[in-house]
């Protein structure tokens, strides 16, 4: 699900920047807003998400935008009172993410965080899933 809003604020944030290229200036031409890392953890007993995620939006401005999008306010998919707070990580790019996750068990591929290459970028287009981590039990 989280993935869905993903590429949905993407595809609409590329849609919106795509209107805006005729009359933006040569400096200020509008960035691809994509993702390329998204990890959900997961409560291995209860099997529900601990109530944040890890995205590594591939440039500064897609990050930004994203962050004045959904910083503050409800989920609009959940039946929730929660209010999302966007925070920037310690860990940054697809690399540095890969390289912390790769070596941690999890039950369940479900459970383990993916690497998209090319980027998530609400277009539909076919990417690679790369599942980051080793999985120690059933699928």
């Amino acid at each position: 699900m989280l993935e869905d809003v993903l590429d949905e604020h993407c595809m609409l944030t590329n849609k919106e920047a795509e209107s805006q290229i005729g009359s933006a200036d040569e400096d200020e031409q509008p960035s691809l807003s994509a993702f390329d890392f998204l990890y959900l953890p997961i409560d291995f007993v209860t099997k529900s998400n601990k109530g944040y995620a890890f995205v590594n939006f591939t440039n500064p401005k897609a990050a930004r935008k994203f962050s004045r999008a959904w910083h503050n306010k409800h989920w609009p998919c959940i039946n929730s009172n929660k209010i999302r707070e966007i925070h920037c990580a310690k860990l940054q790019g697809r690399e540095e993410l890969v390289k912390h996750f790769e070596n941690m068990e999890f039950p369940s591929e479900n459970f383990q965080p993916l690497s998209f290459n090319p980027a998530r970028d609400g277009s539909k287009q076919a990417v690679k899933e790369t599942i980051v981590g080793r999985c120690i039990g059933s699928k």
